[in-house]
């Protein structure tokens, strides 16, 4: 299984506490993704939050409310949101499992005029880590303190993980459960 390989040399490499997070995102091509991924793997949460802030495009949106839904399941499962990295950024295409109502109602066709198009979905799957050490592909990348210094200019502008996740937590309270 080469998930499982990737697994191996990811704790290898740099520590067992690993979180995945999987997004279904309807109506959006996963080509629209791919820079994106590109871009994020390696860095901080924080690093990563502060990249998609220069791409000007409706999708990052969407993946910025991908990297905060993972930030916060990430918290949930005990991982040190300032030693986060993601350690991959993985877009599959039309991997969504639509329900049934949804099947029903796009996949009928009207003849010539008034045809609805086939659902496109997109399979979103984020890797964080917790690790001391970043990952060696981002140290040894040449235009790396380029991206740092933009990243820096905006990060006034951009909450931090740690803020992003007691916003979350604030809007969305952990229920007590009685036995």
């Amino acid at each position: 299984n080469p998930y499982r390989a990737f697994l191996t040399r990811l704790i290898a490499s740099g520590g067992d506490k690993i979180v995945t997070f999987r997004r279904n995102v309807l109506h959006t091509d996963h080509t629209r993704f791919l820079t994106l991924c590109d871009q994020v793997k390696g860095l901080t949460v924080d690093q990563a939050l502060l990249q998609i802030r220069w791409e000007r495009k409706p999708v990052t949106g969407k993946m910025v409310d991908a990297i905060e839904e993972a930030l916060v399941k990430a918290k949930e499962e005990g991982l040190d949101l300032t030693r986060t990295y993601i350690a991959d950024a993985y877009v599959k295409k039309n991997a969504a499992i639509l329900q049934s109502h949804l099947v029903k109602r796009y996949l009928r066709g009207r003849g010539r005029y008034g045809a609805t198009p086939h659902p496109v979905s997109t399979l979103l799957e984020l890797t964080l880590q917790e690790r001391d050490a970043p990952f060696p592909v981002r140290e040894n990348d040449p235009l790396e303190w380029v991206r740092d210094r933009l990243r820096q200019r905006q990060k006034p502008f951009v909450k931090t993980a740690e803020e992003i996740y007691t916003e979350k937590r604030e809007r969305r309270k952990v229920k007590e459960i009685f036995n």
